[in-house]
């Protein structure tokens, strides 16, 4: 036989020849023998097979080279080189996917590395040979059988098998003509006893197991049983025992005194909760400076007690009274103010009391004290017995808050007389300004009670509220030489007011004397001020023999006006005026006009 190529057409190696084979040890191409096409060696190699070959096909080179690659996979198994058999067999299934031999030798490799045969290998063994002793395929049949019975011989398996199948196929083996068939049954018909014999000892092993669970529940049961039954025990000892009983202790105070507790807190009650037969604490009845203890209500004359082995509950009273040395001073105040000072107060006798001032809320004032008493500070001294009096106070208006929503009312011509008196001596109150306060006039009031009329605000102390005269008349009003002040009018001096509505009849201002006169109606003297729809009749008259270069300023509704807005206002008022100075030009001016007198 001659030899063409003796290295490998793939990678080159030199072939080995192995039972009659020719094969590269390096990527196992096989190269067969074809006595018939020239006795040359090809390889599988479509394009080498038609140069070596000429006619020959793929498919006579395949059939040739797979049963090739199965020997070289059986040789393999056989030598327990279970890695380069399933190589082999990959190399099959990559030119028949379908290769029955291929197929159940690499079952048998699946766990034959370390000679077992698992239930899905064996099954697919069995199926095989069943069909290949069904057509009567000794041959293949006799093949699988031998490696098979090598596997079962080093370890026959142990999992419970189709027993009907599996007996089927020793009846055929029977009557089949396999080599070493006799080998097959035996080791078959071993296997199904020990089958049985693992199926019994599963059993067994399962019952055992079921019987243990069974018995770890009981004693589970059991020992829960005996807890809860410990923990009832428990309860049905601890509640055989007596309870002890718990009483309280409560110490109250009366007037005049307090309980006072191991001898440090003091208080007008204590509650104390001790066990049936216990002591309870010490509890001293104090007494305020100027009482005395009498006793306790339940009879106890000692201050200081213990109730000893107590067994019920005790609630007793300290009784006090006055030591006949001491006496109170109380001061109240009626609608209308307030008392600042301590109001109530304890004083021993011979000795004084403590000041205190009786205040006016805003839109009254102070009359006095009910004993009689007029100055609003006082102090009580030399006490020789109890002290109660009440501060009284009444309104300067007849109503009204001095608000825009509630403006003070005033209704008569002592409560216009007051508001010149509450401007001009500046009086004030912790809650308003009676300055920028809003005043209503309710009534017609007529000012002949008043000899010379002192006109609300002066320079030092203007008013700068809001007066709505509701159209009523302000009558006889009079101002003559023996006034004060150089601003005349109803208002004297006003800055940042508003006066609205007034009527002013039968005023009469009558002055000669040294000095500057600011005169109207309404206002002396105005400044930043809003005077609207107002009306005067009357006699203004001004005489001024002075040298000093002052202003005589005369008009029916304001004398001298700056920065002032008059509108909807008119005067009838009979107006003169001249001065009588010596000295020109430094003799008093004077200005004389229907409305205003001078505008600065």
């Amino acid at each position: 036989m001659s030899i063409k190529q003796l290295n490998c057409s793939n990678c080159g190696a030199k072939l080995e020849t192995k039972e009659g084979q020719l094969c590269c040890p390096n990527c196992g191409t096989m190269y067969l023998s074809k006595n018939d096409i020239n006795n040359t060696y090809i390889t599988n190699n479509e394009n080498i097979v038609k140069n070596f070959y000429g006619s020959a096909t793929s498919q006579e080179f395949n059939n040739e080279k797979i049963n090739g690659f199965l020997i070289r996979a059986i040789d393999d198994f056989e030598s327990e080189l279970f890695s380069e058999s399933k190589n082999w067999c990959m190399r099959i299934f990559a030119k028949d996917p379908l290769n029955e031999d291929a197929i159940i030798l690499k079952s048998l490799i699946q766990k034959g590395s370390n000679g077992r045969f698992s239930s899905p290998n064996f099954d697919t063994y069995i199926n095989a040979l069943e069909k290949l002793l069904s057509n009567n395929n000794y041959k293949k049949a006799n093949m699988i059988n031998s490696l098979l019975l090598n596997g079962l011989r080093k370890n026959p398996f142990s999992y419970r098998f189709e027993e009907k199948k599996v007996r089927n196929i020793i009846t055929k083996l029977e009557e089949s003509d396999l080599n070493n068939k006799q080998d097959f049954i035996d080791t078959l018909t071993n296997s199904l006893r020990q089958a049985e014999i693992n199926e019994e000892r599963i059993n067994i092993e399962s019952k055992n197991r079921e019987i243990s669970r069974q018995n770890k529940k009981i004693a589970k049961i059991i020992i829960a049983t005996i807890v809860v039954l410990g923990i009832i025990i428990g309860i049905i000892i601890k509640t055989s025992q007596p309870i002890p009983t718990n009483y309280t202790t409560t110490y109250y105070s009366s007037t005049g005194g307090y309980v006072r507790v191991d001898n440090t807190n003091y208080s007008e009650y204590y509650s104390y909760t001790l066990k049936e037969g216990s002591d309870s604490i010490n509890v001293l009845a104090q007494p305020q400076y100027g009482f005395i203890f009498t006793n306790w209500s339940d009879g106890i004359s000692t201050a200081n007690r213990q109730d000893i082995n107590v067994r019920e509950n005790i609630s007793v009273t300290a009784y006090f009274a006055p030591d006949g040395n001491t006496f109170s001073i109380n001061y109240t105040a009626e609608t209308g103010g307030s008392i600042t000072g301590t109001t109530s107060q304890s004083v021993r006798k011979n000795n004084n009391g403590t000041s205190v001032t009786a205040i006016a809320n805003f839109g009254y004032f102070f009359t006095s004290w009910s004993d009689g008493i007029t100055t609003q500070t006082r102090q009580d001294i030399n006490i020789q017995s109890n002290i109660s009096v009440t501060a009284n106070f009444e309104r300067y208006f007849s109503n009204g808050e001095g608000k825009l929503a509630s403006p003070f009312e005033i209704s008569t011509a002592q409560q216009l007389k007051n508001l010149s008196e509450i401007i001009n001596t500046n009086i004030t109150s912790t809650s308003g300004n009676y300055k920028t306060a809003y005043y209503s006039l309710i009534n017609d009031v007529d000012l002949s009670l008043f000899d010379c009329w002192v006109p609300i605000g002066n320079f030092s102390n203007g008013f700068s509220g809001k007066f709505n005269g509701n159209n009523h008349t302000i009558s006889n009003l009079t101002i003559t030489n023996s006034t004060t002040v150089n601003h005349l009018g109803v208002f004297g001096y006003c800055y940042n007011a508003e006066i609205q509505n007034v009527i002013v009849s039968s005023i009469d201002i009558n002055i000669a004397k040294d000095g500057y006169f600011h005169c109207g109606a309404i206002v002396g003297r105005s400044e930043n001020c809003s005077i609207t729809n107002c009306s005067s009749n009357g006699t203004i008259t001004i005489n001024s023999n002075g040298n000093d270069g002052l202003v005589v300023a005369i008009g029916g509704i304001a004398g001298l006006i700056q920065d002032t807005t008059i509108t909807f206002c008119s005067s009838t008022i009979i107006k003169s005026g001249q001065s009588t100075g010596n000295n020109p030009p430094e003799v008093t001016k004077v200005f004389i006009g229907e409305i205003y007198g001078w505008l600065s």
